[in-house]
């Protein structure tokens, strides 16, 4: 599932998470819109913290489709 789509069906803001996850707000915004993508430590926590309903392949699948989108 979709970090952004994870968000707003259970409800918890940006700011929420970014508190629950322990880092900045602008950050956590970005992943929730798609257009960054955690690495390392910052999966992790984003993983442990939705208890595996969002996963690394869930942001990667974002980085395919914005290259398939920019390649057109």
């Amino acid at each position: 599932m979709r970090f952004g789509t994870y968000l707003s069906t259970k409800k918890i803001s940006v700011a929420r998470a970014a508190r629950a996850l322990e880092m900045e707000h602008e950050t956590v915004r970005r992943y929730a819109r798609g257009l960054r993508i955690p690495r390392g430590d910052a999966m992790t926590k984003i993983v442990d913290w939705t208890n595996g309903e969002v996963t690394a392949n869930d942001f990667y699948k974002l980085e395919r489709k914005g290259s398939a989108r920019s390649a057109a």
